[in-house]
């Protein structure tokens, strides 16, 4: 069974952080990017089940937006979408228009201070990834179709590296 986290922003340490805090706890990193197109964006979000996507404060709108009018055309694919952790500080309206249509929007600080919390009393420990644990799915742009998920393990991911 697979748990997912949506990472979308250029590239930044938040990005990094989150990618990495996902190998160590059994989470599996679903990459979305400018490029991908709103109805291809829609697509993985529902293909995967996405509850929760990381990102850029500048991208938060956006992806309000997104479930805002799939919502209004009865567009079931954004239904799952619950949080958004805003790398950025974000509006109040912003804020306000994710509640309206059902998104909390949490901050990256806060994230990270409940990790810190969570870790300082030992509810939680980190997992050892396996080889056989997939990190990522890397989607492509889906110019031909659908965007097509691959699964990135760790033991291909590691033989790559080797390779090089």
């Amino acid at each position: 069974m697979f748990r997912f986290l949506g990472i979308q922003a250029k590239n930044r340490k938040e990005w990094g952080i989150s990618h990495i805090g996902n190998f160590h706890s059994g989470t599996t990193t679903i990459a979305l990017y400018d490029t991908l197109g709103e109805e291809a964006s829609k697509y993985v979000i529902d293909q995967t089940e996405l509850i929760t996507v990381a990102m850029s404060g500048d991208l938060v709108p956006k992806m309000i937006k997104l479930k805002q009018d799939a919502t209004a055309n009865a567009d079931r694919r954004m239904a799952r979408l619950e949080n958004l952790i805003t790398f950025d500080n974000v509006a109040d309206d912003v804020v306000a228009d994710g509640t309206s249509c059902g998104i909390n929007i949490i901050k990256f600080d806060d994230v990270i201070a409940k990790g810190k919390e969570v870790i300082a009393k030992g509810e939680w420990k980190p997992t050892e990834p396996t080889r056989d644990d997939c990190p990522m799915f890397s989607y492509t742009s889906g110019t031909t179709g659908d965007p097509k998920g691959v699964m990135l393990t760790h033991g291909a991911l590691c033989g790559t590296s080797a390779s090089v």
